[in-house]
Protein backbone atom coordinates (compact mmCIF):
# COMPACT_ATOMS: atom_id res chain seq x y z
CA UNK A 1 0.00 0.00 0.00
CA UNK A 2 2.90 2.36 0.54
CA UNK A 3 3.50 2.56 -3.21
CA UNK A 4 -0.16 3.40 -3.86
CA UNK A 5 -0.18 6.10 -1.20
CA UNK A 6 2.79 7.89 -2.79
CA UNK A 7 1.17 7.56 -6.19
CA UNK A 8 -2.00 9.11 -4.77
CA UNK A 9 -0.05 12.11 -3.50
CA UNK A 10 1.74 12.56 -6.83
CA UNK A 11 -1.46 12.44 -8.85
CA UNK A 12 -3.33 14.75 -6.51
CA UNK A 13 -0.61 17.41 -6.47
CA UNK A 14 0.87 17.16 -9.96
CA UNK A 15 -2.04 16.55 -12.34
CA UNK A 16 -4.82 18.76 -13.58
CA UNK A 17 -8.40 17.57 -13.35
CA UNK A 18 -9.27 14.94 -15.94
CA UNK A 19 -12.96 14.45 -15.10
CA UNK A 20 -15.10 17.59 -15.20
CA UNK A 21 -18.22 18.02 -13.08
CA UNK A 22 -20.33 19.89 -15.67
CA UNK A 23 -21.93 16.72 -17.02
CA UNK A 24 -24.88 16.83 -19.44
CA UNK A 25 -28.15 15.21 -18.34
CA UNK A 26 -27.84 11.48 -17.68
CA UNK A 27 -29.37 9.02 -20.12
CA UNK A 28 -32.44 7.44 -18.44
CA UNK A 29 -31.27 3.83 -18.53
CA UNK A 30 -33.84 1.10 -17.87
CA UNK A 31 -32.05 -2.20 -17.28
CA UNK A 32 -34.42 -5.16 -17.13
CA UNK A 33 -34.63 -7.36 -14.00
CA UNK A 34 -36.22 -10.10 -16.12
CA UNK A 35 -33.33 -10.13 -18.59
CA UNK A 36 -30.83 -10.20 -15.74
CA UNK A 37 -32.67 -13.11 -14.13
CA UNK A 38 -32.46 -15.04 -17.40
CA UNK A 39 -28.70 -14.45 -17.66
CA UNK A 40 -28.12 -15.59 -14.07
CA UNK A 41 -30.22 -18.72 -14.50
CA UNK A 42 -28.16 -19.71 -17.54
CA UNK A 43 -24.83 -18.90 -15.88
CA UNK A 44 -25.68 -20.92 -12.76
CA UNK A 45 -26.93 -23.97 -14.66
CA UNK A 46 -25.30 -27.33 -13.77
CA UNK A 47 -24.36 -27.56 -17.45
CA UNK A 48 -21.63 -24.97 -16.74
CA UNK A 49 -20.28 -27.02 -13.83
CA UNK A 50 -19.56 -24.06 -11.58
CA UNK A 51 -17.57 -22.07 -14.20
CA UNK A 52 -14.11 -23.00 -12.92
CA UNK A 53 -11.19 -21.54 -14.87
CA UNK A 54 -8.82 -24.16 -16.25
CA UNK A 55 -11.48 -26.88 -16.04
CA UNK A 56 -13.24 -28.63 -18.95
CA UNK A 57 -16.23 -26.37 -18.22
CA UNK A 58 -14.39 -23.14 -18.98
CA UNK A 59 -14.89 -23.38 -22.75
CA UNK A 60 -18.57 -24.25 -22.24
CA UNK A 61 -18.91 -21.19 -20.00
CA UNK A 62 -17.20 -18.88 -22.50
CA UNK A 63 -19.33 -20.20 -25.38
CA UNK A 64 -22.47 -19.76 -23.27
CA UNK A 65 -21.57 -16.17 -22.41
CA UNK A 66 -20.89 -15.47 -26.07
CA UNK A 67 -24.28 -16.93 -26.95
CA UNK A 68 -26.10 -14.76 -24.40
CA UNK A 69 -24.75 -11.64 -26.13
CA UNK A 70 -25.19 -12.79 -29.75
CA UNK A 71 -28.62 -11.09 -30.13
CA UNK A 72 -27.07 -7.63 -29.68
CA UNK A 73 -23.29 -8.00 -30.24
CA UNK A 74 -21.41 -8.86 -33.44
CA UNK A 75 -18.60 -11.38 -33.32
CA UNK A 76 -16.25 -8.63 -34.46
CA UNK A 77 -16.82 -6.89 -31.11
CA UNK A 78 -15.78 -9.97 -29.09
CA UNK A 79 -12.19 -10.99 -28.40
CA UNK A 80 -10.98 -14.06 -26.52
CA UNK A 81 -7.80 -13.45 -24.55
CA UNK A 82 -6.25 -16.78 -23.50
CA UNK A 83 -3.33 -16.87 -21.08
CA UNK A 84 -1.32 -19.54 -19.29
CA UNK A 85 -0.85 -19.76 -15.53
CA UNK A 86 1.00 -21.94 -13.06
CA UNK A 87 -1.61 -23.52 -10.78
CA UNK A 88 -0.81 -25.09 -7.41
CA UNK A 89 -2.37 -28.46 -6.65
CA UNK A 90 -2.17 -30.55 -3.50
CA UNK A 91 -1.29 -34.18 -4.03
CA UNK A 92 -3.83 -35.56 -1.57
CA UNK A 93 -2.56 -39.14 -1.86
CA UNK A 94 0.83 -38.18 -0.45
CA UNK A 95 -0.25 -35.38 1.91
CA UNK A 96 -0.52 -37.00 5.34
CA UNK A 97 -1.05 -35.40 8.76
CA UNK A 98 -1.15 -37.16 12.12
CA UNK A 99 -1.70 -35.49 15.51
CA UNK A 100 -1.18 -37.80 18.44
CA UNK A 101 -2.83 -41.09 17.55
CA UNK A 102 -5.22 -39.54 15.03
CA UNK A 103 -4.62 -39.56 11.29
CA UNK A 104 -6.39 -36.62 9.67
CA UNK A 105 -8.26 -36.84 6.38
CA UNK A 106 -7.69 -34.07 3.85
CA UNK A 107 -10.87 -32.13 3.09
CA UNK A 108 -12.67 -33.65 6.07
CA UNK A 109 -10.43 -32.98 9.07
CA UNK A 110 -8.23 -30.22 7.67
CA UNK A 111 -7.19 -28.23 4.65
CA UNK A 112 -4.18 -26.13 3.71
CA UNK A 113 -4.01 -22.40 3.18
CA UNK A 114 -1.30 -20.03 1.93
CA UNK A 115 1.18 -22.44 0.33
CA UNK A 116 3.84 -20.16 -1.19
CA UNK A 117 4.44 -22.42 -4.19
CA UNK A 118 5.48 -25.97 -5.05
CA UNK A 119 6.77 -27.51 -1.87
CA UNK A 120 7.65 -30.65 0.02
CA UNK A 121 7.25 -30.65 3.81
CA UNK A 122 8.34 -33.53 6.05
CA UNK A 123 8.16 -32.75 9.76
CA UNK A 124 7.76 -34.82 12.90
CA UNK A 125 7.90 -33.61 16.48
CA UNK A 126 6.05 -31.78 19.28
CA UNK A 127 3.39 -29.12 18.77
CA UNK A 128 3.78 -25.88 20.74
CA UNK A 129 0.50 -24.21 21.74
CA UNK A 130 0.28 -20.39 21.59
CA UNK A 131 -2.87 -19.18 23.36
CA UNK A 132 -1.81 -15.52 23.24
CA UNK A 133 1.02 -13.75 21.42
CA UNK A 134 3.90 -13.21 23.83
CA UNK A 135 6.39 -11.38 21.67
CA UNK A 136 8.74 -14.33 21.81
CA UNK A 137 10.37 -16.03 18.86
CA UNK A 138 8.61 -19.08 17.40
CA UNK A 139 11.41 -21.44 16.48
CA UNK A 140 9.76 -24.84 16.63
CA UNK A 141 9.03 -26.54 13.31
CA UNK A 142 5.30 -26.74 14.13
CA UNK A 143 2.98 -24.63 16.29
CA UNK A 144 -0.74 -24.67 17.01
CA UNK A 145 -2.79 -21.58 17.81
CA UNK A 146 -6.47 -20.75 18.38
CA UNK A 147 -8.70 -18.57 16.27
CA UNK A 148 -9.08 -15.50 18.45
CA UNK A 149 -10.57 -12.68 16.38
CA UNK A 150 -14.34 -13.22 16.14
CA UNK A 151 -14.01 -16.56 14.41
CA UNK A 152 -11.84 -15.07 11.65
CA UNK A 153 -9.01 -17.62 11.43
CA UNK A 154 -7.25 -15.78 8.59
CA UNK A 155 -6.89 -12.56 10.56
CA UNK A 156 -6.01 -14.49 13.73
CA UNK A 157 -3.25 -16.25 11.83
CA UNK A 158 -1.57 -13.02 10.78
CA UNK A 159 -2.26 -11.25 14.06
CA UNK A 160 -0.63 -13.99 16.12
CA UNK A 161 2.36 -14.31 13.84
CA UNK A 162 2.75 -10.56 13.46
CA UNK A 163 3.08 -10.15 17.23
CA UNK A 164 5.91 -12.67 17.46
CA UNK A 165 9.55 -11.62 17.28
CA UNK A 166 10.34 -14.11 14.55
CA UNK A 167 8.64 -17.07 12.95
CA UNK A 168 10.40 -20.17 11.77
CA UNK A 169 7.86 -23.01 11.53
CA UNK A 170 7.20 -24.85 8.30
CA UNK A 171 3.62 -25.62 9.33
CA UNK A 172 1.23 -23.59 11.50
CA UNK A 173 -1.85 -25.42 12.78
CA UNK A 174 -4.86 -23.18 13.32
CA UNK A 175 -7.28 -24.30 15.99
CA UNK A 176 -10.90 -23.18 15.69
CA UNK A 177 -11.95 -21.26 18.80
CA UNK A 178 -13.85 -23.66 21.15
CA UNK A 179 -16.34 -20.96 22.19
CA UNK A 180 -17.05 -19.95 18.60
CA UNK A 181 -16.92 -23.18 16.62
CA UNK A 182 -18.39 -22.84 13.14
CA UNK A 183 -19.68 -25.46 10.77
CA UNK A 184 -17.13 -26.88 8.39
CA UNK A 185 -17.73 -25.11 5.05
CA UNK A 186 -18.15 -27.08 1.87
CA UNK A 187 -15.36 -25.48 -0.08
CA UNK A 188 -12.34 -26.29 2.05
CA UNK A 189 -10.52 -28.49 -0.42
CA UNK A 190 -10.87 -25.70 -2.99
CA UNK A 191 -8.63 -23.41 -0.93
CA UNK A 192 -5.78 -25.87 -1.22
CA UNK A 193 -6.16 -26.69 -4.87
CA UNK A 194 -6.55 -23.07 -5.90
CA UNK A 195 -4.94 -20.86 -3.24
CA UNK A 196 -5.71 -17.17 -3.52
CA UNK A 197 -2.68 -15.04 -4.30
CA UNK A 198 -2.18 -11.75 -2.50
CA UNK A 199 1.31 -11.23 -3.91
CA UNK A 200 2.05 -7.60 -4.66
CA UNK A 201 0.26 -6.38 -1.53
CA UNK A 202 1.64 -5.93 1.96
CA UNK A 203 -1.05 -8.21 3.38
CA UNK A 204 0.41 -11.72 3.16
CA UNK A 205 4.11 -12.07 3.76
CA UNK A 206 4.45 -15.47 5.44
CA UNK A 207 6.30 -18.06 3.33
CA UNK A 208 4.71 -21.16 4.80
CA UNK A 209 1.35 -22.93 4.70
CA UNK A 210 -1.23 -23.18 7.44
CA UNK A 211 -3.23 -26.27 8.37
CA UNK A 212 -6.79 -25.26 9.32
CA UNK A 213 -8.47 -27.89 11.48
CA UNK A 214 -12.12 -28.91 11.28
CA UNK A 215 -14.79 -28.43 13.91
CA UNK A 216 -14.51 -31.92 15.41
CA UNK A 217 -10.72 -31.97 15.49
CA UNK A 218 -10.65 -28.43 16.88
CA UNK A 219 -13.12 -29.25 19.65
CA UNK A 220 -11.11 -32.24 20.80
CA UNK A 221 -7.72 -30.53 20.71
CA UNK A 222 -9.11 -27.26 22.03
CA UNK A 223 -10.63 -28.86 25.10
CA UNK A 224 -7.39 -30.68 25.79
CA UNK A 225 -5.31 -27.50 25.55
CA UNK A 226 -7.78 -25.50 27.67
CA UNK A 227 -7.77 -28.14 30.42
CA UNK A 228 -4.00 -28.34 30.39
CA UNK A 229 -2.21 -25.61 28.39
CA UNK A 230 1.10 -27.46 28.48
CA UNK A 231 -0.46 -30.54 26.86
CA UNK A 232 2.02 -32.08 24.47
CA UNK A 233 1.01 -33.62 21.16
CA UNK A 234 3.35 -35.11 18.65
CA UNK A 235 2.55 -34.37 15.03
CA UNK A 236 3.78 -35.87 11.80
CA UNK A 237 3.27 -33.85 8.63
CA UNK A 238 3.93 -34.78 5.03
CA UNK A 239 2.79 -32.22 2.46
CA UNK A 240 3.23 -32.35 -1.31
CA UNK A 241 2.17 -29.37 -3.42
CA UNK A 242 2.93 -29.41 -7.12
CA UNK A 243 2.65 -26.84 -9.88
CA UNK A 244 0.85 -27.44 -13.18
CA UNK A 245 0.47 -25.18 -16.21
CA UNK A 246 -3.13 -24.41 -17.19
CA UNK A 247 -4.79 -22.20 -19.80
CA UNK A 248 -7.40 -19.67 -18.67
CA UNK A 249 -9.15 -17.00 -20.71
CA UNK A 250 -10.75 -13.57 -20.50
CA UNK A 251 -13.64 -12.70 -22.80
CA UNK A 252 -13.67 -9.06 -23.93
CA UNK A 253 -16.40 -6.98 -25.58
CA UNK A 254 -15.18 -3.81 -27.30
CA UNK A 255 -17.50 -0.93 -28.16
CA UNK A 256 -15.48 1.65 -30.14
CA UNK A 257 -15.95 5.34 -29.39
CA UNK A 258 -16.69 8.17 -31.82
CA UNK A 259 -13.79 10.48 -30.94
CA UNK A 260 -10.85 10.51 -33.37
CA UNK A 261 -8.48 10.03 -30.41
CA UNK A 262 -10.59 8.16 -27.87
CA UNK A 263 -9.67 7.16 -24.35
CA UNK A 264 -10.77 3.81 -22.89
CA UNK A 265 -13.03 2.97 -19.96
CA UNK A 266 -12.76 -0.63 -18.70
CA UNK A 267 -15.77 -2.25 -17.05
CA UNK A 268 -15.11 -5.68 -15.54
CA UNK A 269 -16.65 -8.64 -13.74
CA UNK A 270 -15.15 -12.05 -13.13
CA UNK A 271 -16.85 -14.91 -14.92
CA UNK A 272 -15.30 -17.84 -13.06
CA UNK A 273 -16.38 -19.54 -9.85
CA UNK A 274 -15.36 -22.62 -7.84
CA UNK A 275 -16.39 -25.42 -10.19
CA UNK A 276 -17.64 -28.78 -8.98
CA UNK A 277 -16.50 -31.53 -6.63
CA UNK A 278 -16.76 -35.32 -6.55
CA UNK A 279 -20.19 -36.60 -5.65
CA UNK A 280 -22.13 -34.30 -7.96
CA UNK A 281 -21.72 -31.11 -5.91
CA UNK A 282 -21.25 -27.98 -7.96
CA UNK A 283 -21.00 -24.35 -6.96
CA UNK A 284 -23.45 -22.20 -8.94
CA UNK A 285 -21.93 -18.88 -7.82
CA UNK A 286 -25.10 -16.86 -8.33
CA UNK A 287 -24.01 -13.82 -6.35
CA UNK A 288 -20.32 -14.60 -6.87
CA UNK A 289 -20.27 -13.57 -9.61
CA UNK A 290 -23.11 -14.37 -12.00
CA UNK A 291 -24.71 -11.22 -10.58
CA UNK A 292 -21.87 -8.97 -11.76
CA UNK A 293 -21.61 -10.72 -15.12
CA UNK A 294 -25.36 -10.36 -15.68
CA UNK A 295 -25.20 -6.66 -14.78
CA UNK A 296 -22.52 -6.16 -17.45
CA UNK A 297 -24.36 -8.18 -20.10
CA UNK A 298 -27.45 -6.07 -19.50
CA UNK A 299 -25.37 -2.89 -19.62
CA UNK A 300 -24.00 -3.89 -23.02
CA UNK A 301 -27.51 -4.71 -24.25
CA UNK A 302 -28.80 -1.33 -23.09
CA UNK A 303 -25.98 0.53 -24.86
CA UNK A 304 -26.47 -1.33 -28.12
CA UNK A 305 -30.23 -1.00 -28.19
CA UNK A 306 -30.19 2.68 -27.20
CA UNK A 307 -27.98 3.65 -30.13
CA UNK A 308 -25.86 5.76 -27.75
CA UNK A 309 -22.90 7.28 -29.62
CA UNK A 310 -20.33 7.37 -26.84
CA UNK A 311 -17.16 9.35 -27.41
CA UNK A 312 -14.68 6.92 -25.91
CA UNK A 313 -13.96 3.21 -26.17
CA UNK A 314 -15.88 1.01 -23.75
CA UNK A 315 -14.14 -2.28 -22.99
CA UNK A 316 -16.13 -4.86 -21.02
CA UNK A 317 -13.89 -7.61 -19.63
CA UNK A 318 -15.25 -10.87 -18.26
CA UNK A 319 -12.23 -12.05 -16.30
CA UNK A 320 -11.13 -15.64 -15.83
CA UNK A 321 -9.15 -16.90 -12.86
CA UNK A 322 -10.34 -14.36 -10.29
CA UNK A 323 -11.07 -17.09 -7.77
CA UNK A 324 -7.54 -18.40 -8.21
CA UNK A 325 -5.77 -15.15 -7.45
CA UNK A 326 -7.06 -12.39 -9.81
CA UNK A 327 -5.22 -14.15 -12.63
CA UNK A 328 -7.25 -12.75 -15.53
CA UNK A 329 -7.06 -9.17 -14.29
CA UNK A 330 -3.35 -9.47 -13.55
CA UNK A 331 -2.74 -10.74 -17.07
CA UNK A 332 -4.89 -8.06 -18.73
CA UNK A 333 -3.27 -5.25 -16.73
CA UNK A 334 0.19 -6.56 -17.65
CA UNK A 335 -0.59 -7.32 -21.31
CA UNK A 336 -3.93 -6.11 -22.70
CA UNK A 337 -3.10 -7.20 -26.26
CA UNK A 338 -4.75 -7.97 -28.64
CA UNK A 339 -7.57 -5.91 -27.13
CA UNK A 340 -5.49 -2.78 -26.46
CA UNK A 341 -1.90 -1.95 -27.38
CA UNK A 342 -1.30 -0.84 -23.78
CA UNK A 343 -3.08 0.58 -20.73
CA UNK A 344 -1.89 4.10 -21.49
CA UNK A 345 -5.29 5.17 -22.85
CA UNK A 346 -7.30 3.62 -19.99
CA UNK A 347 -8.70 6.40 -17.79
CA UNK A 348 -10.87 4.39 -15.38
CA UNK A 349 -11.82 0.86 -14.37
CA UNK A 350 -15.21 -0.14 -12.88
CA UNK A 351 -15.46 -3.58 -11.25
CA UNK A 352 -18.72 -5.35 -10.30
CA UNK A 353 -18.20 -8.38 -8.07
CA UNK A 354 -21.13 -9.78 -6.05
CA UNK A 355 -23.89 -7.21 -6.47
CA UNK A 356 -27.13 -9.13 -5.93
CA UNK A 357 -27.59 -9.60 -2.19
CA UNK A 358 -27.79 -7.77 1.14
CA UNK A 359 -29.53 -4.39 1.37
CA UNK A 360 -31.84 -3.84 -1.62
CA UNK A 361 -31.22 -0.11 -1.92
CA UNK A 362 -27.50 0.19 -1.16
CA UNK A 363 -24.14 -0.94 -2.49
CA UNK A 364 -20.64 -0.99 -1.00
CA UNK A 365 -18.33 1.37 -2.90
CA UNK A 366 -14.60 0.68 -2.55
CA UNK A 367 -11.36 2.17 -3.86
CA UNK A 368 -12.75 5.18 -5.72
CA UNK A 369 -10.93 7.68 -3.50
CA UNK A 370 -7.42 6.27 -3.79
CA UNK A 371 -5.97 7.94 -6.87
CA UNK A 372 -7.89 10.95 -8.24
CA UNK A 373 -10.07 13.40 -6.35
CA UNK A 374 -12.09 14.32 -9.44
CA UNK A 375 -12.82 10.66 -10.18
CA UNK A 376 -13.91 10.30 -6.55
CA UNK A 377 -16.34 13.20 -6.99
CA UNK A 378 -17.81 11.64 -10.11
CA UNK A 379 -18.47 8.37 -8.27
CA UNK A 380 -19.82 9.99 -5.12
CA UNK A 381 -22.14 12.22 -7.15
CA UNK A 382 -24.21 9.08 -7.78
CA UNK A 383 -24.83 8.45 -4.08
CA UNK A 384 -28.59 8.26 -3.55
CA UNK A 385 -29.30 8.42 -7.26
CA UNK A 386 -30.97 5.60 -9.22
CA UNK A 387 -32.56 4.30 -5.98
CA UNK A 388 -29.14 3.09 -4.83
CA UNK A 389 -27.32 4.53 -1.83
CA UNK A 390 -23.59 4.18 -1.25
CA UNK A 391 -22.01 2.59 1.78
CA UNK A 392 -18.30 3.28 2.30
CA UNK A 393 -17.95 1.02 5.34
CA UNK A 394 -15.70 -1.47 3.56
CA UNK A 395 -13.59 1.21 1.89
CA UNK A 396 -10.51 1.20 4.09
CA UNK A 397 -6.98 -0.17 3.99
CA UNK A 398 -7.86 -2.64 6.70
CA UNK A 399 -11.59 -3.23 6.59
CA UNK A 400 -12.73 -6.49 8.12
CA UNK A 401 -12.28 -8.27 4.80
CA UNK A 402 -9.56 -6.18 3.07
CA UNK A 403 -11.74 -6.26 -0.03
CA UNK A 404 -9.73 -3.57 -1.81
CA UNK A 405 -7.07 -6.18 -2.60
CA UNK A 406 -9.40 -9.05 -3.37
CA UNK A 407 -11.01 -8.41 -6.73
CA UNK A 408 -10.16 -7.56 -10.32
CA UNK A 409 -9.87 -3.79 -9.97
CA UNK A 410 -6.71 -4.07 -7.88
CA UNK A 411 -4.20 -4.91 -10.66
CA UNK A 412 -5.44 -1.78 -12.48
CA UNK A 413 -5.02 0.35 -9.35
CA UNK A 414 -1.45 -0.92 -9.10
CA UNK A 415 -0.90 0.57 -12.56
CA UNK A 416 -2.16 3.97 -11.37
CA UNK A 417 -5.59 3.74 -13.03
CA UNK A 418 -8.53 5.16 -11.04
CA UNK A 419 -10.82 2.31 -10.00
CA UNK A 420 -14.13 1.77 -8.30
CA UNK A 421 -15.22 -1.59 -6.93
CA UNK A 422 -18.91 -2.13 -6.20
CA UNK A 423 -20.08 -5.10 -4.15
CA UNK A 424 -22.93 -6.11 -1.86
CA UNK A 425 -20.70 -6.92 1.12
CA UNK A 426 -21.22 -10.69 1.18
CA UNK A 427 -17.51 -11.23 0.48
CA UNK A 428 -16.79 -9.87 3.93
CA UNK A 429 -17.84 -13.32 5.17
CA UNK A 430 -14.97 -15.15 3.45
CA UNK A 431 -13.25 -16.27 6.62
CA UNK A 432 -16.26 -16.26 8.96
CA UNK A 433 -18.08 -19.56 9.04
CA UNK A 434 -21.73 -19.90 9.98
CA UNK A 435 -24.68 -21.93 8.67
CA UNK A 436 -26.29 -18.72 7.37
CA UNK A 437 -23.25 -17.77 5.30
CA UNK A 438 -23.46 -19.15 1.76
CA UNK A 439 -20.40 -17.33 0.45
CA UNK A 440 -18.38 -19.82 -1.63
CA UNK A 441 -20.88 -22.57 -0.88
CA UNK A 442 -23.13 -24.69 -3.06
CA UNK A 443 -26.22 -22.83 -1.82
CA UNK A 444 -25.24 -19.51 -3.43
CA UNK A 445 -28.16 -19.97 -5.80
CA UNK A 446 -30.09 -17.87 -8.30
CA UNK A 447 -33.30 -17.81 -6.26
CA UNK A 448 -31.60 -15.77 -3.51
CA UNK A 449 -30.69 -12.79 -5.70
CA UNK A 450 -32.46 -9.44 -5.80
CA UNK A 451 -32.89 -8.82 -9.53
CA UNK A 452 -34.36 -5.36 -9.05
CA UNK A 453 -31.17 -4.42 -7.21
CA UNK A 454 -28.93 -5.84 -9.95
CA UNK A 455 -30.87 -3.83 -12.54
CA UNK A 456 -30.21 -0.69 -10.48
CA UNK A 457 -26.53 -1.65 -10.33
CA UNK A 458 -26.52 -1.93 -14.13
CA UNK A 459 -28.12 1.52 -14.39
CA UNK A 460 -25.52 2.85 -11.92
CA UNK A 461 -22.67 1.48 -14.04
CA UNK A 462 -24.16 2.92 -17.22
CA UNK A 463 -24.70 6.32 -15.64
CA UNK A 464 -21.14 6.48 -14.31
CA UNK A 465 -19.77 5.38 -17.68
CA UNK A 466 -21.87 8.07 -19.36
CA UNK A 467 -20.54 10.78 -17.08
CA UNK A 468 -16.94 9.67 -17.54
CA UNK A 469 -17.46 9.48 -21.30
CA UNK A 470 -18.69 13.07 -21.49
CA UNK A 471 -16.09 14.48 -19.12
Amino acid sequence: MRRLKWLFIALMTGCSSQFRSDAPPDIPWASSPDSIRKYVQVLTSPALGGRESGSPFEKITLDTLHGLMTPFINDSNITMQPFRVQELTTNTDSTLITIGDHSLLFGTDYYLFNPPGPMVVDQQGPLRFFAEPTGEAINLPMVIMPVTESGDWFRSYHSMLGKSVSVNPEVVFLLQSPDEIHDWPENLSWFTMNPASFSGTDFVEDPFPAVVLSKLVSEKLGKAFIRQPDTSFTAAVQIRIRQNEKEYANLVVQLPGQDPDPKTIVIGAHLDHLGSRPGGVYYPGADDNASGVAALIESIRQIRQSGWKHRHNLVFVFFGGEEKGLMGAIHFAADPTPVLPSLSQVVAMINADMVGREHPDSIEVVGHDRLKADFQKQVESLNGKLALHHSYRMNSDRSSADVYYRSDHYPFAEKGIPVVFITDGMGENQFRYSPANDYHRSDDTADLLDYEKISRVSNWILTLVGRLDQN
